[in-house]
C-alpha cells in the first residue's frame, strides 16, 4: 500500500496492489460491478443504486457507506466509467458529480470522490492483480489524520474481504442468473493499441443524424418504444424551425468551445469549478415566447452536451465531430430511457 499527499487538494491519495492468484480477472470485474452481490462482501454499504445510464460505459449512481459511531454516515453521487480490453484487463473508475435526482440526504454527510477505482489485469496462471486507487474527501469535521489512519488500517482488510468473496462469486451468480446470462455492464472489448475506435460496436454512419434527431421524433428515427416523440405532442412548423435554430447555435457554440479546449483550457479546473453545473459552453439564450416543448428541448440538450463535455475533458483531448456526436447520441438515448411514459 502506497500513499502520497496531493499538492492541490492536500488530501492523501492511496494506492493498493494486491495479487489474487485464485480469482480470474473477469470474475473480479463482475464482482465489483454486481450491486446485488456487493451486499455480501461490503459490510459498510448502506445503500447503492443506479440513477441513470449515460452510455454503455458510463452511469451515475448513489452509494451510502456506514461510518463508526459517533461519526455521521457518508454518501456519494458518482459518475462511473468502465472498460474491458482484449488483453484481459479491466478498469472501473468514478468521480463525484452533481445530479438533480441525487440531492444531499438527511443524516448523511455528502462526501466527494476526486477519483476512486479499480484496475484489474491478468496475473500468473489464471489469477488477477488488482490495483485500487482512492483520492476522496470524506468532508465534515473528521480530522485528516484520523481519516488517513483509518484507511491505512481498513483498506488491507477490505482487499482481503474482496478476494475471499470474489472466489465465491461464480457459484453465487450461477444460482442467481440463468444459463447464458449477459450482464448489463458487459461491453465489447477494446484494444489498448487501437485508438481509432473509442466505443467499438457502436459505429454507424447515421450517428450524427440520430444524435440531433432522436430527441425531436424525426420520422424514421425511433425515439420511444413506439417511435413517439419524447415530449407531449409534435412541434409545429414554427417550433421545428426554432429547434433547428437551437441546434445550429449549439453546434457553433460547441465548435468554439472545442477550439478553446485545444488552445490550452485547463480541463481539470473546469471540471472542479464550483462543484455545481459543469459546462465549457453556455446554453443558448432563452426566448420567453418559446413553447414549453422547445424550452424542454433546450434544457435537455444543454444537460446532454454538458455530460459529453465532461467525458472529453476527463480524457484531456479534443474529439472529432463524429466522436462527439456519437457520444451525444448515447447520452440522449440514456436520458430517453429514463423519461416517464406519456
Amino acid at each position: 500500500m502506497q500513499s502520497r499527499i496531493d499538492s492541490e487538494t492536500k488530501l492523501t491519495v492511496f494506492r493498493v496492489r494486491r495479487e489474487m492468484p485464485n480469482v480470474k480477472p473477469e470474475v473480479l470485474y463482475n464482482n465489483f460491478h454486481d450491486a446485488d452481490y456487493r451486499k455480501t462482501w461490503d459490510a459498510n454499504m448502506l445503500a447503492g443504486y443506479n440513477i441513470c445510464v449515460l452510455n454503455k460505459h458510463n452511469d451515475i449512481g448513489y452509494y451510502a457507506v456506514k461510518f463508526p459511531w459517533p461519526l455521521a454516515n457518508r454518501d456519494f453521487c458518482n459518475m462511473r466509467a468502465w472498460m474491458e480490453f482484449t488483453n484481459g484487463e479491466y478498469v472501473i473508475f468514478n468521480h463525484t458529480v452533481p445530479h438533480a435526482d441525487c440531492p444531499p440526504q438527511k443524516n448523511f454527510v455528502r462526501a466527494f470522490s476526486h477519483i476512486t477505482g479499480y484496475y484489474v489485469r491478468p496475473f500468473g496462471n489464471g489469477g488477477s492483480q488488482l490495483v485500487y486507487v482512492t483520492h476522496s474527501d470524506m468532508c465534515g469535521a473528521i480530522p485528516k489524520r484520523l481519516v488517513d489512519a483509518t484507511l491505512n488500517q481498513k483498506v488491507p482488510e477490505v482487499m482481503t474481504n474482496i478476494e475471499t468473496c470474489a472466489t465465491k462469486y461464480v457459484e453465487w451468480s450461477q444460482k442467481e442468473y440463468p444459463a447464458g446470462h449477459v450482464h448489463a455492464w458487459t461491453t465489447p472489448k477494446m484494444d489498448w493499441n487501437n485508438t481509432s475506435k473509442h466505443y467499438p460496436g457502436e459505429e454507424t454512419k447515421e450517428a450524427e443524424k440520430l444524435a440531433m434527431s432522436s430527441i425531436t421524433g424525426t420520422p424514421g428515427v425511433p425515439v420511444g418504444s413506439e417511435g413517439a416523440s419524447a415530449f407531449s405532442g409534435e412541434p409545429n412548423a414554427d417550433q421545428a424551425a426554432r429547434i433547428k435554430q437551437l441546434e445550429e447555435e449549439l453546434t457553433n457554440i460547441k465548435k468554439r468551445a472545442m477550439l478553446d479546449l485545444s488552445g490550452g483550457v485547463d480541463g481539470n479546473s473546469i471540471v472542479r469549478s464550483g462543484g455545481g453545473a459543469i459546462s465549457i459552453a453556455p446554453v443558448s439564450p432563452a426566448d420567453p415566447t418559446d413553447a414549453p416543448s422547445v424550452q424542454r428541448y433546450r434544457a435537455l440538450m444543454n444537460d446532454a452536451t454538458n455530460s459529453v463535455d465532461r467525458l472529453f475533458i476527463q480524457e484531456g483531448r479534443v474529439p472529432t465531430l463524429r466522436e462527439y456526436m456519437e457520444r451525444l447520441h448515447f447520452v440522449l438515448e440514456g436520458v430517453r430511457r429514463t423519461l416517464p411514459a406519456e
